[in-house]
């Protein structure tokens, strides 16, 4: 008899971790829908605290720390110039920063002096009226991957099926999190 109570225990244990693992894998946004769309942008004119970084893509979560422990409430933006497809991983270019204020609002000063002291230099995007914009679920580290696996590809293949529609397409990605 005791042996069929460990037997079922087991069998218990490993339909918990598969219900575990899938659960997590769907709450990650493994199987969301990709939605891209053209229309406004999902931020006006904003001032940021940034620094520039050269690297691979992959390694910029350290710096997003760095921007987050600097104004913890501060919504993160990462800014990826370059196509990790067309250039080499070690060439990449991209910052990584804070969201200080948007629109006509001001930074706060002691703010803005925090992110001086630490090497942050400080910028402001105008407002743009168009854009094209996508969104993903940012819950787990697992997110930030797939994200990037899943997202970017379809971006690329929508701004390269419009991009004969304008004279100028400047491509420039925004990762954005509260």
């Amino acid at each position: 008899m005791s042996e069929f109570i460990i037997l079922a225990l087991i069998i218990l244990l490993v339909l918990s971790l598969v219900a575990t693992i899938v659960f997590f894998v769907v709450y990650s946004g493994v199987f969301s829908d990709i939605v891209i769309r053209t229309g406004s942008p999902p931020i006006k004119k904003v001032t940021i605290a940034y620094k520039l970084q050269q690297g691979p893509y992959k390694e910029c979560g350290a710096h997003f720390t760095d921007a987050c422990s600097i104004g913890p409430k501060q919504p993160c933006i990462g800014v990826y110039y370059d196509d990790p497809k067309e250039m080499p991983e070690d060439k990449c270019r991209y910052i990584v920063g804070s969201i200080l204020s948007e629109g006509d609002e001001k930074p706060d000063e002691d703010l803005l002096e925090g992110y001086k002291k630490f090497g942050f230099n400080v910028i402001s995007f105008p407002e743009v009226d168009h854009a094209v914009t996508s969104a993903f679920p940012n819950k787990t580290p697992v997110s930030c991957m797939v994200g990037a696996k899943r997202v970017y590809p379809k971006l690329a293949e929508y701004i390269a099926l419009i991009s004969g529609r304008y004279s100028v397409v400047t491509k420039f990605h925004l990762a954005l999190s509260n």
